[in-house]
């Protein structure tokens, strides 16, 4: 799994940057296998004049293709990813569930058709 940083409006030290880094890999461990890559965007929307405008967005590319995304906006940033990653960890969770669900579905609906 790849994870991919991009900050605007933010400086990414390299604390942060590993922060982003471990929080994501850390969430998403036991769906590993089941992605390509996760893009993480880091903004400061109002710049220097505060307020609740850190925004942390996260997408993961799934192997069986799609994407799925989350979104978190805090007053800090560090609270933002922690967030983030596990909401992105819901949804994958919930995406693949849903996978899943769907092709029993299909499956059982082509079985138990009734011929007269």
């Amino acid at each position: 799994m790849r994870v991919e940083i991009l900050a605007r409006n933010l400086e990414l030290r390299p604390a942060l940057r590993e922060l982003v880094d471990r929080r994501v890999r850390f969430a998403l461990a036991r769906f590993a296998d089941r992605l390509l890559a996760v893009r993480v965007r880091l903004d400061d929307l109002n710049g220097p004049r505060g307020g609740l405008d850190m925004r942390c967005r996260m997408t993961a590319q799934l192997r069986a293709g799609g994407q799925v995304d989350a979104e978190v906006t805090d007053l800090q940033i560090e609270p933002a990813i922690c967030r983030c990653a596990d909401r992105l960890a819901r949804r994958v969770r919930d995406a693949r569930a849903t996978r899943l669900m769907l092709r029993r579905r299909r499956s059982r609906v082509a079985v138990s058709a009734p011929v007269r």
